[in-house]
């Protein structure tokens, strides 16, 4: 009789050391797409980032307060983080890295207080399989809508731990030292004297990842490049 072999088995999928990998800082989702222009910095780019659809909702308040896990809150019940999706056709919808947040930027403040979203949003880009407006679910909640973002392009800077606004003010300057060194000018400027240009913030880990293994960026639009 000839030897049969017995097939390998091939490794089940491992939900826990997936998990692992994302408390060590692994960002397991799809993120954003978009293509790197040129390297501005060791930690800054020239990016420009595709088309694309988010869902949003209004986030006044510093990164880290109340405000900001309720907008959090708001967002993930609309793809259905947390049980049925709060949406028209109750569709689920996979979580994207990153979580941005607008609104930051304008008059100078101490380097001690924090920025503060004075008319600030939270968003969720949603995958890419949804190419309009039209093919996203509609949300239930009137906080939440969602948008078409046409193409652009921006200057990011990562940026490595915990996103306090201290350290988001701290690195937002530095990006905008970057731009003004690299004559760039921001699509968006200050709306004062010494203030800084309007950016956005993103963050790409769950809170539960190890605080010094997350990922952040500061992002300000510039000109067509």
């Amino acid at each position: 009789l000839r030897h049969l072999r017995r097939p390998r088995r091939r490794p089940a999928c491992d939900p826990l050391r997936r998990k692992m990998g994302i408390v060590f800082g692994k960002i397991g989702v799809e993120c954003a797409a978009h293509d790197v222009l040129r390297q501005l910095a060791p930690n800054a780019q020239l990016r420009r980032y595709h088309q694309s659809v988010v869902v949003e909702t209004p986030c006044t308040g510093a990164v880290n307060s109340k405000a900001n896990s309720d907008a959090f809150g708001r967002l993930a019940k609309y793809i259905g983080v947390f049980g049925k999706a709060n949406n028209e056709g109750k569709s689920s919808i996979a979580m994207t890295a990153p979580v941005i947040n607008t609104g930051g930027g304008g008059e100078q403040v101490a380097m001690t207080a924090p920025v503060v979203n004075a008319a600030g949003k939270m968003a969720f880009v949603l995958p890419s399989k949804y190419k309009t407006v039209e093919e996203a679910p509609t949300p239930v909640d009137p906080l939440v809508t969602v948008r078409q973002v046409p193409e652009r392009d921006t200057a990011v800077l990562t940026f490595y731990g915990t996103a306090t606004d201290h350290a988001i003010s701290k690195r937002a300057a530095e990006l905008a030292g970057v731009l003004l060194n690299e004559g760039i000018p921001p699509l968006h400027p200050p709306a004062s004297e010494g203030g800084l240009p309007t950016y956005e913030v993103l963050r790409y880990n769950p809170p539960f990842t190890i605080p010094f293994l997350r990922t952040n960026e500061v992002l300000m639009e510039v000109p067509r490049q």
